[in-house]
């Protein structure tokens, strides 16, 4: 019975527990323990996870309540304020750059560019259409893409003003301004299209500096970002001595805030501050003597049907570059106005590489111009002394060192008879130092450490240090790179071949005159080769003075130095460098024939200092692939004393 009443009690609370529990419901549930119970006792734990719930929940909002009241306040504020306030940047007159004679070899010419701020054109629809076309055919584009880019730029909100075209010629600015005065009536509002003055560089011998000079072009994006204040379509230095030297040419920019509303529209244009024009520079570069050395080296090539070309001029006392020319060249001028793709892509292509600046970064087998190093390290190292000698029969043989059966053979170009450390630079003898610096018989010899020694000390594997980029290191080759690159082991014919400048040696112009000068100076001081000599005011006033910077120094004997120049000497009064004997003075040098390719194909080198008793210039020729040094180079190097001697 009582299970009875409890089942249909049960039933009538689980379909309807909205109703009324009853006296008798209290006492069957009190007799009826046997039986499962509706109502659970809630434990206390339940409610403590309630409250922690509840308690992290506030917690979290109170949190984020604070950030944006106190912590966030200052960032919001911030980002509030910038959508009302904009700051438009734009350049100073950009610093002019001078020759070391007081030259001007940059100038600054005024252009009109066309810049929209499409934001205008928000509350001012109606002129979309007559602007499209008016774009469309000043840059010659179609105009369906020209009012599809201009609306894009109005919905993505482009504050920043837009560089539509660059340098208008006299009837397009004719042109732009007969459209303004009938289409843009704009009253109270600013315009959306103006003529913009600007300066472009202009270079008046262009592909005779531009090595040297470099260009400006358009800030790219990742510039953009890093630069704290350049301006959206700001030209900045992009090689050359504008690049290494921008922030000094640049100046401080003047800037002016704007006052904007929602839409973007410009209500107002104050806190304008004046710019700084940049300063100028005067350059080590002797502009009458960068043009006779840039025509005489492109006449030889010319008459040679070669197009590759080098010449260095620099004075050993500083290590101030006098000229330098790398051939091809190219028009700097091209990218001063805005490069036409095409035109940049056809640069870039040209299996000519006039972009590339081979004085700095052209890797070459130096040839037999390495002796003179070389042998400083011999007479330094004693490994003979300056009186040795031995006759010279062609070449020497060294038998296999584990099979003496096999004999290898290291040819000299000719027999050169008895040759001592004087002769041997002269002539320019091969097995002398292939005796001298791999060793043979019981001569030592440095030995493949000794000659990565001197190498080294003369800063051959290594950066110049010029205040130009992109500079290479070139290569000094060793046993460890050998096996790293090449997987091979290191042999005494490697030794050998590094000896006489072939082999994996690789050096850049640059290298060869900076490591000549050392010896020319007649100190042993590597002098860091250097553009810049002065940076001077708008009224060519003396800022600051570029002092000599010392590679290295030091590290050969005066005993030695003097040695290594009169050998030098000798090949002017009794060797290969004997068409030099009739100069107005006494030079001094050597001649080099590098061995390249797979064709027995030659470069043409020589590297000569001038006058012999108190250099003034080091002479560097390279004619690529020219045959002997002696029969191309040469008679380049004669002109540029020649000239030198002349005008000094």
């Amino acid at each position: 019975m009582l299970s009875f009443f409890y089942k249909k009690k049960q039933k009538q609370l689980l379909g309807s527990l909205d109703q009324e529990i009853n006296p008798e419901d209290i006492l069957l549930d009190g007799q009826s323990h046997n039986y499962a119970k509706i109502e659970l006792p809630v434990k206390q734990a339940h409610f403590l996870i309630f409250y922690i719930l509840i308690s992290v929940t506030l917690l979290f909002f109170i949190s984020v309540l604070c950030y944006y009241q106190v912590w966030g306040k200052q960032e919001y504020q911030l980002a509030a304020q910038n959508n009302y306030l904009r700051t438009l940047t734009q350049p100073s007159v950009r610093g002019v750059i001078y020759d070391s004679k007081g030259e001007q070899l940059v100038f600054n010419v005024l252009k009109s560019n066309l810049v929209l701020y499409p934001q205008q054109l928000k509350n001012q629809p109606e002129k979309i259409k007559p602007i499209s076309q008016f774009l469309s055919k000043i840059s010659s584009r179609p105009l369906e893409d020209t009012e599809k880019e201009l609306r894009s730029l109005i919905n993505e909100q482009q504050l920043s003003p837009v560089l539509w075209k660059e340098d208008l010629s006299h009837e397009e600015i004719l042109e732009s301004t007969e459209f303004f005065s009938q289409e843009l009536a704009v009253g109270e509002n600013f315009s959306p299209l103006i003529l913009s003055e600007d300066i472009m560089r202009r270079y008046p011998d262009g592909p005779i500096f531009s090595h040297i000079l470099g260009y400006v072009s358009q800030i790219g994006p990742e510039e953009l970002k890093q630069c704290g204040n350049c301006f959206y379509f700001e030209k900045v230095g992009h090689s050359g001595i504008e690049s290494t030297y921008q922030k000094i040419l640049r100046g401080q920019p003047q800037t002016q805030d704007l006052k904007v509303d929602a839409h973007g529209q410009i209500l107002k244009i104050f806190n304008q501050q004046q710019g700084i024009a940049g300063q100028s520079l005067v350059v080590s570069i002797d502009a009458s003597l960068q043009r006779f050395v840039a025509k005489t080296l492109q006449q030889k090539i010319s008459d040679l049907k070669i197009k590759h070309g080098v010449a260095i001029v620099q004075d050993p006392q500083t290590g101030q570059i006098l000229a330098m020319i790398s051939l091809p060249s190219y028009d700097n001028n091209l990218f001063s106005g805005g490069i036409e793709n095409k035109v940049y892509q056809d640069l870039i292509d040209d299996p000519q590489k006039p972009l590339f600046n081979r004085a700095i970064a052209g890797l070459y087998p130096p040839g037999s111009t390495i002796k003179p190093f070389i042998g400083s390290g011999v007479l330094q190292e004693k490994v003979v002394s300056p009186q040795w000698s031995y006759e010279c029969t062609g070449g020497i043989s060294v038998p296999n060192q584990y099979d003496p059966n096999i004999i290898y053979y290291f040819k000299d170009f000719k027999p050169h008879g008895h040759i001592d450390f004087f002769s041997a630079i002269a002539k320019s003898c091969n097995s002398y130092f292939y005796i001298t610096g791999g060793g043979y018989g019981n001569i030592k010899g440095l030995g493949i450490d000794g000659l990565d020694k001197y190498l080294s000390l003369f800063n051959f594997g290594a950066k110049t240090g010029i205040d130009l980029a992109p500079e290479d290191t070139g290569l000094v080759p060793t046993p460890q790179w050998k096996k790293e690159n090449k997987g091979e082991d290191w042999y005494t014919g490697d030794t050998y071949h590094l000896a006489i400048g072939q082999g994996d040696l690789l050096v850049t112009p640059l290298q060869l005159t900076v490591a000549m000068s050392g010896l020319a100076n007649k100190k042993g001081i590597l002098y860091q080769p250097s553009l810049l000599k002065e940076i001077v005011d708008a009224n060519k006033n003396t800022v600051a003075k570029i002092e000599p910077k010392i590679i290295r120094r030091d590290f050969l004997s005066q005993n030695t130095i003097d040695l290594v120049n009169k050998a030098m000497r000798q090949s002017v009064t009794d060797g290969i460098l004997g068409s030099l004997a009739d100069l107005k003075y006494p030079v001094a040098g050597k001649t080099g024939t590098a061995q390249f390719g797979s064709d027995d194909q030659t470069h043409a080198w020589v590297i000569a200092y001038g006058p012999y008793q108190n250099p003034e210039i080091v002479v560097t020729v390279l004619v690529e692939a020219g045959g002997l040094g002696g029969g191309s180079a040469l008679p380049v190097a004669k002109e540029i004393f020649k000239w030198y001697f002349d005008n000094r």
